[in-house]
């Protein structure tokens, strides 16, 4: 940025020439960009003051000028010219915008960033011309959920940066906002770390510390809070710093800095022991340095390490974990990651106790070895707890939490093993607590898994399955319906009945909810899946290729039926973010309206059948039936 300001300054001060003067103008927006993101408030005066050709210029060239222009008016105190220029950038993108839009939102994207820039600045000058005071109403704009959702959503350049943050760095300096600043220079050493841009993230978070060494020591009177935020942002970025080291193979020196200042007997302590050690990490005595969280996520941190690289005994890595746990009890990562230790400890006892190696032999050591037992109640306890708390790990912990439970519970002992059947016991005392405290979109994912051991070994474990499989087919009966359903046909008896009790169950509920459309919908799937099966089973005379048929009238209607097809019963991305569990399915999908009589028979050796269907909109569909979106 430097350099091209220095260019287009050396150039202004010259007699040029034709072709000269027009690669001056060629550099000009960039160099009205970069002395607004430098601050340099002197050089931008003389840039969007002085005279110049702008004819020539093109869309992009033109927003520089006229942002530039607004950014020096917000400087200037000077709102008239701020309302011009946010008009002219306004103008500049939509004409651009216009035509990118016609071919894709990849290329529409950068205009759409653009316009939201724009509105921030538009908001943010009205700050600066308030007559309220403007400190706190910055702040209290910088703190709404309209300025972080909005950083969320963006994509970082090549550069880990963006135009929203570089354009609320500029404002946050004009603001005289360092702690502000701060926060912005650590997310974009965050974003840039991620990235694998390590100079980049480097040079960022050296600018975060320094703009908050500026917060701390400024002589204006703050509040404590304001003291804590600062102090706790600074660990914040020595927490990236460290990553950024280990990132770059240097672990001894990321471990340093990340467990500065964590004194070894903190691992020691007891709840209360704990709780009056950070009370006393003070400033003047009545001021915390460091948040709770902030202190758990360096020790965490650290704690991962330490095992990858095996530099600590399982003990002390377990009293990591569970300090960090007294700290955070609330914390998804914590559990998955402490979960995830334990079971590895697991797998290494097994490795050390069985002689053969098979399943039989891990099996046998699994019934004998009460510590084998306790890692597995520990582990699937963790993996449980962190699904209670988030989604981030749903595909690491709940398939690796069902397997270890159903292994523990096949178990069956010859001689009556107490410590075994009461361990047993536990577990699936454990497993009906997470089934109620779960959301069964979670379960959901794992339908397979859950439907293979309908039949087990252990009678409170095939309970507990069906409970969940209950759950989930009545919270999504329209979904769960396909994959439920073919457990009614099975040539198992046992499976049979108990596909029959799950279909009851749901329903059952159902009913308590006034559901009727939907317990309707589940009786009558029954008919329909007898019908596909009659189609599946229908021998169609040699080289036909398709027959006419009769297609049943169908009660409910067959609209009300979501379609089996991948788009339709697959959770959507989005909806493992959420703590929330509606509408966690696509919204929009075509409804079956009929079946068209006219089944084509595939000329392969098996010659499988091809049904094809009328469809809907799924919105005429559920105007006419009230379905909810979810099914």
């Amino acid at each position: 940025l430097d350099s091209v300001l220095n260019q287009a300054y050396g150039m202004s001060k010259q007699d040029l020439d034709l072709k000269e003067m027009e690669f001056s103008n060629e550099i000009l927006p960039y160099a009205t960009e970069s002395a607004w993101r430098l601050g340099k408030w002197s050089s931008l005066d003389s840039l969007v003051n002085e005279e110049h050709d702008e004819s020539g210029q093109d869309a992009h060239a033109r927003y520089q000028l006229s942002l530039g222009r607004t950014m020096h008016s917000i400087h200037c105190r000077l709102p008239e010219k701020v309302i011009l220029g946010l008009r002219d950038a306004r103008e500049c993108v939509m004409s651009s915008l216009s035509s990118a839009a016609r071919d894709s939102y990849a290329r529409s994207y950068p205009y759409l960033m653009k316009l939201h820039l724009l509105r921030e600045v538009e908001y943010i000058s009205s700050v600066f011309f308030s007559e309220k005071d403007r400190k706190d109403t910055f702040v209290e704009f910088v703190s709404s959920d309209e300025w972080k959702d909005r950083i969320k959503m963006i994509t970082p350049d090549i550069t880990g940066s963006n135009d929203i943050i570089n354009t609320r760095l500029a404002l946050s300096r004009m603001a005289n906002e360092p702690a502000l600043e701060g926060s912005l220079w650590l997310d974009i050493g965050r974003l840039a770390r991620k990235g694998g841009l390590y100079q980049v993230a480097e040079h960022s978070l050296a600018q975060a510390d320094m703009s908050f060494q500026n917060a701390y020591t400024e002589p204006a009177p703050v509040d404590d809070s304001f003291i804590f935020f600062v102090q706790d942002s600074i660990g914040n970025v020595k927490l990236q710093l460290a990553k950024l080291k280990h990132a770059v193979g240097e672990t001894t020196t990321a471990l340093n800095l990340i467990e500065n200042n964590i004194p070894a007997s903190i691992f020691q302590m007891n709840d209360a022991e704990l709780d009056s050690y950070v009370s006393k990490m003070t400033r003047d005595g009545n001021i915390a340095l460091e948040s709770k969280e902030t202190l758990s996520r360096r020790i965490l941190q650290s704690t991962e390490w330490l095992v990858s690289g095996g530099l600590r005994s399982g003990s002390e890595i377990k009293s990591r974990y569970h300090t960090v746990l007294k700290l955070a009890p609330k914390w998804e990562r914590a559990h998955f990651h402490f979960g995830k230790y334990i079971e590895s400890l697991l797998e290494t006892r097994f490795s050390a106790l069985s002689e053969l190696g098979n399943n039989a032999s891990r099996l046998m050591v699994l019934q004998n070895d009460k510590s084998c037992q306790e890692y597995s109640l520990e582990s699937v306890s963790h993996f449980g707890r962190s699904l209670q708390l988030g989604q981030k790990h749903l595909f690491q912990a709940l398939p690796r939490l069902l397997a270890m439970w159903l292994e523990f519970t096949s178990i069956e002992s010859a001689d009556k093993n107490a410590s075994l059947e009461e361990n047993q016991a536990q577990m699936n005392s454990l497993i009906k607590s997470f089934a109620e405290k779960i959301p069964e979109h979670l379960f959901y994912t794992a339908l397979p898994q859950l439907l293979s051991c309908v039949i087990h070994q252990n009678d409170e474990t095939a309970k507990n399955v069906a409970l969940i499989l209950t759950s989930v087919l009545a919270k999504y009966p329209g979904q769960a319906m396909w994959s439920c359903g073919w457990l009614r046909y099975s040539k198992s008896k046992e499976k049979n009945e108990v596909a029959e009790k799950i279909f009851v169950g749901a329903q059952r509920i159902l009913q308590k909810q006034g559901n009727d459309l939907m317990r309707g919908m589940l009786d009558a799937s029954k008919h329909l899946f007898n019908f596909l099966i009659t189609l599946a089973r229908f021998n169609a005379k040699e080289n036909h290729t398709s027959v006419r048929m009769k297609v049943p009238i169908f009660e409910p209607e067959l609209k009300n039926f979501i379609p089996p097809i991948q788009a339709a019963l697959s959770v959507t991305p989005g909806a493992l973010s959420r703590s929330s569990s509606r509408d966690v399915f696509p919204p929009f999908v075509p409804r079956m309206r009929t079946f068209n009589p006219e089944l084509k028979i595939m000329q392969s050796k098996a010659k499988p059948r091809k049904l094809s269907a009328f469809v809907v909109p799924s919105t005429v569909a559920q105007r006419e039936t009230s379905l909810p979106s979810n099914g």
